[in-house]
């Protein structure tokens, strides 16, 4: 029986030890939380860049698309990009930016597995120079296609030139008379202009998607609470025991 308060205590001291590691001990990978991004059917955020048309190049995809593009700032990590191509399909394609310098390498391979397609540097699509993951998405963009509108020309109606009256001429009897007229042409021309806002990305600002360290030292003293508890109840229960056996 003496044995007794010896083997309490180290069974207390064991489960103390795996509760402050349980609480304190953090996972190697997957710790982050994937942001979330609106529709590009109801878009929000601040537009940092907008095209009415030209050509644009989408994230794992090599052709080129011609079509109006807009770029809209969710957050300061992430971005989403809103194409809608000139054939009047209406078939929009949505780009998910999300910049993932805080994360670690195993972080992004997971995500790389799940879909997401790995740019290494921001800088070569106007956005910050960190490593981003993008996803895309379908959208329709029917409603943005503008149906073109029929111009009227207008007609011009002539004036009519008027005539000079004669004259007599006294002393002759004859006279002479004259006519002017007068005539007008009119020209027109078109230009058109194209415009390509060039909008540069603003720095996009890194953003700790991990736990905080107040969040770490709450539990790391938890631990330590419940380590302290688990000891003064085993030396206790030795005390008990020495009392007992006197």
């Amino acid at each position: 029986m003496k044995h007794i308060p010896h083997l309490f205590g180290f069974i207390a001291s064991f489960i103390g030890i795996i509760v402050l590691f349980l609480l304190v001990a953090k996972p190697a990978y997957g710790t982050y939380t994937q942001p979330s991004f609106p529709s590009c059917s109801a878009p929000s955020g601040t537009i940092i860049a907008s095209y009415a048309t030209g050509t644009h190049a989408i994230a794992g995809d090599p052709n080129l698309h011609t079509g109006s593009d807009t770029v809209y700032q969710e957050s300061d990590i992430t971005v989403m990009q809103c194409f809608c191509p000139d054939d009047l399909s209406g078939k929009g394609i949505q780009t998910n930016w999300w910049d993932v310098a805080d994360l670690s390498s195993d972080d992004i391979q997971t995500l790389i597995g799940n879909g997401w397609i790995n740019e290494p540097n921001g800088s070569d699509w106007g956005l910050n120079n960190a490593p981003y993951l993008a996803m895309n998405s379908n959208f329709d963009c029917s409603a943005e296609t503008p149906t073109p509108t029929p111009s009227v020309t207008p007609e011009i109606t002539p004036t009519a030139t008027p005539s000079a009256t004669p004259t007599p001429n006294p002393g002759n009897g004859s006279g002479g008379g004259g006519s002017s007229s007068s005539s007008s042409s009119n020209s027109g021309g078109s230009s058109s202009t194209s415009s390509q806002p060039a909008t540069s990305q603003p720095a996009v600002q890194t953003l700790a998607s991990t736990g905080t360290f107040f969040e770490n030292a709450m539990s790391y003293v938890f631990g330590l609470g419940i380590l302290f508890i688990l000891m003064s109840l085993n030396n206790y229960v030795k005390e008990s025991f020495q009392i007992k056996k006197s």
